[in-house]
């Protein structure tokens, strides 16, 4: 297989700064190379075309996101272009502003009617811990947290008994008070839709062929990246006995723990199992057919993390914004995705920002500290060179003494008695430098309990429910000072 190539991306470390790859300027021929890309591959998904399964996708997912959507908020696709569907994705928790901002970019490329914009909520993940670490806010400040809940209580029931579904709805509500316009849609949704059920039964047909691609990219992408662990970014697909392991979940409300999906060929048909008790036996030449009604049912199928972009990408969207982690994991995917179809992948963009709470734009780091304390050291073995205008005629004796004794190092044959004379003549010198020095080491305690306050709340990860009003301006300043570099 060709090589993969390493590429690292860094959010800025500059509060009110954006990361854009490209430029969000450069959406719109972005969008445009990628569709003339995608209309270039001809292919079938389990029997099907692509492109008609593209365009079935084009008019079915932007109904389903503003029915979804109308359930809880207004929204006005005024401007809009139908012609062109724009994505990104997120698990429904309350990130911070970096993540924040791919929100904000998706709604201003709708906006500027680049494509119709539409966030995926990815609610089949795990929760993780449900809570988020609040730092002390700023008095006279009035949080977001407090416009999430009153957006929360005015939900509809079946929303608020979902907390994950919740969350991301209360979230977006909140967009809209900024003028945000962006819809948004459950991907549980979107593994119900017809083009789904193929793209799934085109990787359970080539379950064998897709683990052979997978495991060598993703051993490639793990030596070129120095990864050891075997769970990073994702574990290998197994194989035991005949069971093929694919990148899908499956659960159900009789089984809510979900698990990997197996599949393994059975003559005519093909069986599905999770190798854990449940399994199910489907009609090759009738799978898309028997898939699509499994996947209105109980059976949840759901994609994995490189599962859910490939669909995305090559099905649902003509352009796709990510965050830096999942722009990280999708160079795996490009490769995967180029091996499985035999072509190249569309491209996506790569967004984040950093947006500091106030007060802490500018955090103290260990270097601040240790700069402080080179300084300090300074002043006790070359107090000379720090003494004030109106000592220095006082010191000028002990300032002469010590350059004669620096000038005469390499003819001094006592080096004992000539490091004595030094230390004499800095013992001298230090106390013209003395208040500077006590002033220099109040700070130095200063700015160590500000370096410790500051690792907190001079994080850029702070969630964004800790923000007061100003946040919506700050991630909108944070796009016109970007910079697209990566390496």
């Amino acid at each position: 297989m060709r090589r993969l190539e390493r590429h690292t991306v860094r959010a800025p470390a500059e509060h009110g700064h954006s990361l854009q790859v490209p430029a969000l300027a450069n959406a719109r021929p972005l969008v445009g190379t990628n569709r003339s890309l995608l209309k270039s591959w001809n292919i079938e998904l389990a029997g099907r075309p692509l492109a008609m399964l593209r365009e079935q996708l084009r008019g079915e997912l932007p109904r389903l996101a503003l029915q979804h959507t109308r359930r809880y908020r207004d929204v006005s696709p005024a401007g809009w272009d139908d012609q062109s569907l724009l994505l990104s994705g997120h698990q429904p928790r309350l990130f911070h502003p970096g993540v924040w901002f791919k929100n904000y970019a998706l709604s201003s490329l709708g906006q500027y009617g680049i494509g119709t914009p539409i966030n995926l909520v990815v609610d089949n993940d795990l929760c993780g811990l449900p809570a988020i670490a609040v730092p002390v806010i700023h008095q006279g400040r009035t949080a977001f947290a407090n416009c999430l809940w009153e957006h929360w209580s005015a939900l509809p029931s079946d929303l608020r008994g979902n907390l994950g579904l919740g969350l991301a709805a209360a979230r977006h509500k909140l967009e809209a008070d900024f003028g945000w316009q962006t819809l948004e849609l459950p991907l549980s949704q979107l593994c119900r839709t017809e083009a789904f059920a193929c793209f799934l039964a085109e990787l359970l047909l080539r379950a064998k062929e897709l683990r052979t691609i997978h495991n060598s990219a993703l051993d490639e992408y793990r030596r070129l990246n120095r990864i050891r662990s075997k769970s990073h970014p994702v574990p290998a697909l197994a194989l035991e006995g005949n069971w093929c392991e694919v990148p899908f979940w499956v659960y159900s409300a009789a089984k809510p723990r979900r698990q990997r999906l197996f599949v393994q060929a059975t003559g005519a048909g093909l069986e599905l199992s999770d190798r854990d008790g449940w399994s199910l036996t489907l009609d090759k030449l009738r799978l898309t057919e028997q898939l699509q009604q499994l996947l209105q049912g109980p059976v949840c199928i759901r994609t994995r993390a490189l599962t859910t972009t490939l669909f995305s990408r090559v099905l649902a969207c003509d352009l796709f914004l990510h965050g830096i982690g999942g722009a990280k994991y999708d160079e795996l995917t490009n490769e995967i995705g180029q091996q499985f179809f035999g072509m190249p992948l569309p491209a996506f963009m790569t967004l984040t920002a950093t947006v500091r709470l106030p007060g802490h734009e500018r955090p103290t780091t260990a270097a601040d500290v240790v700069r402080h304390e080179v300084l300090q050291r300074e002043l006790k073995y070359h107090p000379e060179q720090h003494l004030n205008p109106a000592d220095t005629a006082a010191a000028a004796k002990w300032v002469a003494a010590k350059r004669h004794l620096l000038a005469t190092r390499g003819s001094n044959s006592n080096l004992k008695s000539w490091q004595r004379e030094l230390e004499q003549v800095d013992a001298a010198l230090e106390p013209y430098v003395a208040r500077t020095a006590k002033q220099l080491a109040a700070e130095i305690e200063r700015l160590s309990e500000v370096q410790q306050c500051d690792a907190v709340l001079g994080s850029r990860e702070i969630s964004l429910c800790c923000f007061d009003a100003g946040l919506p301006a700050q991630i909108a300043a944070a796009a016109r000072n970007h910079s697209s570099a990566s390496r």
